[in-house]
């Protein structure tokens, strides 16, 4: 017999509950690694399909954790780069602190186009922008403006009104507004940036909808 805080076990029923705990551990780690893995496919699927790449380059980033991958594409763009990131559904015990730290799965899309964008601007969710993100970078020299799409509450900010007007125009139109965590047009790197919650369907027309603002 064992004692555990005053209550009294056999060590039968102890290697018992020991076995029967090992065996949930391996049953959520074998089915939720493979939805991991199969939705990781799927979202590179949905970004191929809104990009057309002429060339595409993946690297897995072990287990069922994501990937990184470069697409080689036409104009309006030179490139694009997009990391993938899960959370740690495979582990009964670790996901509950990436779910804690993360938030949520997470696609992020870096967008190389020819042509730079004329002025710094970004699109924040509220809650990303005040809870994680807290402060931009160069936010003392941009306005900013407030505004609601399907219920949820983003905040806009460009170095001019014009900046804002086209981006909150927009937001009006983008196909998922409630996995949106952030897009910043970045004149000085050249870049454009997207980081949203992927969720299946939903990745093609919002990559698509980037690329029509850039065009």
């Amino acid at each position: 017999m064992i004692e555990i805080w005053g209550f009294s076990f056999s060590t039968q029923l102890l290697f018992f509950f020991f076995i029967v705990f090992i065996g949930i551990l391996m049953l959520v780690f074998y089915r939720n690694r493979k939805y991991n893995i199969l939705f990781i496919q799927a979202v590179g699927k949905e970004l191929e399909a809104a990009l057309s790449p002429t060339d595409q380059t993946y690297t897995w980033l072990g287990g069922a954790v994501g990937f990184t991958a470069e697409y080689i594409t036409e104009k309006p763009l030179r490139k694009v780069e997009a990391t993938v990131t899960m959370l740690a559904r495979q582990s009964l015990l670790f996901y509950p602190v990436s779910k804690f730290f993360f938030g949520n799965d997470r696609l992020f899309v870096v967008f190389h186009p020819f042509e730079k964008s004329r002025r710094e601007a970004h699109v924040l969710e509220k809650w990303y922008y005040t809870i994680r993100l807290r402060k931009l970078e160069n936010e003392g020299t941009l306005n900013r403006h407030e505004i609601v799409v399907q219920g949820k509450t983003f905040y806009v900010f460009s170095s001019d009104k014009a900046g804002i007007e086209k981006l909150s125009a927009w937001m009006q139109t983008f196909p998922a507004p409630k996995l949106l965590k952030h897009v910043a047009l970045m004149p000085e790197a050249g870049t454009i940036y997207l980081y949203m919650a992927p969720k299946l369907t939903h990745v093609t027309p919002s990559v698509q909808a980037l690329k029509d603002l850039i065009a």
